[in-house]
């Protein structure tokens, strides 16, 4: 009998915002005005380079430690707010995250959605995909104990789902989720849809392969890793 041969991928955990979902450039806008709103005349490429890391390590790095520490509770409800009013009703699926996610599916990936939003923003987000059964597994900024770039998150997915580090694959747009994979004992792959990250430096984090868009690896997806078989 000839064995037949297995791909050694079988899961794919995916960040959400800049690699399914064109917010980045949202949370820019909104931090900026936040920022202001406070005394804080804070650069958007600043904020920009931030963007994907846990907020509640992006902005003690562009205020200060101390101001953060006191003024925590009062800005981010302030910033969630303002998000939720302004910007949330913005989110929109990057062209074709919808159809690589569903061939994803049929071709027998498990998926997983590990955002650091809050759990009221990711629960909107799921929504944009129409189809409650594309991820099996989701971790937000309410379920980790620390954010990215710390592995929190990706290994709160694996243990969801008691899914295996050499089956299991992690697909990011920025450093930190790059970071966050190699801390975990991930591969990860890179997109360039967050539109603050060269292929370069996602490449010096870790991603074996660089993207430009969901679109770009649905083209391609042939020649991944990912779809890679073994005897």
């Amino acid at each position: 009998m000839i064995k037949k041969s297995k791909r050694q991928i079988k899961n794919i955990i995916f960040d959400a915002d800049g690699t399914l979902l064109d917010t980045n450039y949202n949370y820019v806008e909104l931090y900026h005005k936040a920022y202001r709103r406070f005394g804080w005349d804070i650069a958007r490429y600043r904020i920009h380079r931030l963007v994907g890391m846990g907020h509640d390590k992006a902005i003690p790095i562009v205020t200060s430690p101390t101001w953060y520490r006191k003024n925590r509770e009062v800005f981010e409800n302030y910033a969630g707010g303002l998000y939720r009013r302004r910007y949330l009703k913005e989110a929109r699926l990057f062209p074709s995250a919808l159809e690589l996610c569903k061939r994803l599916r049929r071709e027998g990936y498990t998926l997983a959605l590990a955002s650091s939003s809050p759990s009221k923003t990711v629960k909107h987000y799921l929504s944009l995909f129409k189809n409650k059964n594309l991820f099996s597994y989701v971790t937000t900024f309410c379920d980790i104990e620390n954010s990215k770039p710390e592995p929190d998150a990706f290994l709160a997915v694996l243990s969801q789902g008691r899914l295996k580090k050499k089956e299991t694959v992690v697909i990011g747009d920025s450093i930190w989720d790059m970071k966050a994979a190699r801390q975990a004992g991930l591969r990860a792959i890179g997109f360039l849809s967050g539109g603050c990250f060269s292929e370069g430096e996602l490449i010096k984090e870790g991603a074996l392969e660089v993207y430009l868009d969901p679109a770009d690896f649905l083209k391609n997806i042939s020649g991944s890793f990912v779809s890679q078989k073994v005897s």
